[in-house]
């Protein structure tokens, strides 16, 4: 069996879960969990965090629809005390593997942050505006699963998205070094170095 041919027979949101968390289980040799309410999560790759939201027969490639669920993993973010590098949004019919990092400067907007992920979309039209304008989010690319999609490529994919998640981190932090005032750096440098110590086991 594949993935393709598991998620043909998935009839609800849920039964896609089952499908990608086996995957992830027969691939990586790990338990997701549900931390913070999110739909999956588990560390992979020497201790990268990763976060999974499902969906049932999205149509990504609409970026409006694409924002959205930007939006539900960015409240799932904030609940996060060290936000997860890696998302992987998966769906019946497609999949993205996006860096967090494209999303943390949003976590400073100034939002209800104490609505449910999954109605968040519909509270904050000003903020799908806003990242329909982002062109990092617009350039997501959107990974159709087909019949011949190995299970092998798509758990090879998630692996060299989730180490070169590390390399944006440390380029997004770096950027923030040089932007700030001296007051201060000796902190936010230990924290990215602690950071790393965690993500990179």
């Amino acid at each position: 069996m594949s993935l393709y041919t598991d998620l043909q027979s998935c009839k609800v949101e849920s039964d896609v879960a089952i499908v990608y968390n086996n995957l992830f289980k027969s691939q990586f040799g790990i338990t997701p969990e549900q931390k913070n309410n999110c739909d999956s999560y588990f560390y992979l790759g020497g201790g990268i965090p990763v976060l999974v939201e499902f969906k049932y027969n999205e149509n990504f490639n609409n970026r409006v629809s694409l924002v959205k669920v930007f939006i539900q993993v960015l409240f799932y973010l904030k609940s996060f005390k060290e936000p997860p590098l890696v998302t992987i949004i998966a769906d019946l019919n497609e999949f993205i593997i996006i860096n967090n990092s494209v999303l943390f400067d949003y976590l400073e907007e100034d939002l209800d942050w104490s609505v449910n992920p999954s109605i968040a979309p519909k509270c904050n039209q000003g903020l799908i505006d806003k990242m329909l304008l982002d062109s990092n989010l617009m350039k997501t690319i959107v990974y159709p699963i087909k019949e011949t999609t190995a299970d092998e490529e798509f758990s090879s994919l998630i692996l060299a998205k989730s180490k070169e998640s590390i390399i944006y981190y440390i380029h997004d932090c770096v950027n923030k070094f040089k932007s700030s005032k001296a007051k201060g750096l000796d902190k936010q440098i230990s924290k990215l170095f602690k950071n790393l110590s965690i993500y990179c086991k």
